[in-house]
């Protein structure tokens, strides 16, 4: 029983297929993913501003500056999964956080002292007109310019 529900709920909820996790130890993160007009292009986050713009061509330029404070470079890593429908990519703190179409879910509480400032982001999106674009930050500003598809921006 606990098998079926087990296969039941992995049908329901897909992990991104080939996900890699990318950009433990630098400090800046750039990607260029080519994304088809019609497609998606995804970020979740946690925390740090967001700000996408319009781009050129068929190919999403990705951009991610860790703003340490008391961090480490290696706080934050970036899983980046390919899908049929498109490009996912998000900032993770832990290796087991889950990341998916609809979003980024961690189980673990981070140890954080009041007076620890965690790392933080700061990410620059350029998105070539019709890529349909979802993006999130759980504690920033989202700004959006320039998008000429369907568009989901969550802070």
């Amino acid at each position: 029983m606990r098998l079926l529900r087990a296969l039941s709920l992995s049908v329901l909820i897909p992990s991104l297929s080939g996900a890699q996790i990318l950009g433990r130890d630098s400090e800046v993160f750039t990607r260029t993913e080519a994304v088809a007009r019609g497609e998606w292009f995804r970020f979740y986050g946690v925390i740090g501003d967001v700000t996408v713009t319009e781009g050129t061509g068929t190919q999403v330029e990705f951009r991610a500056e860790k703003i340490l404070r008391n961090g480490r470079v290696t706080d934050i890593a970036f899983e980046l999964g390919r899908r049929g429908e498109g490009v996912t990519i998000c900032a993770i703190f832990e290796d087991d956080d889950e990341c998916s179409d609809t979003g980024l879910r961690s189980e673990r509480r981070r140890n954080w002292s009041r007076n620890f400032r965690p790392p933080s982001l700061a990410v620059t999106i350029r998105v070539p007109a019709g890529v349909r674009l979802a993006v999130q930050s759980g504690n920033g500003d989202v700004s959006v310019t320039g998008a000429h598809a369907e568009l989901v921006a969550r802070s």
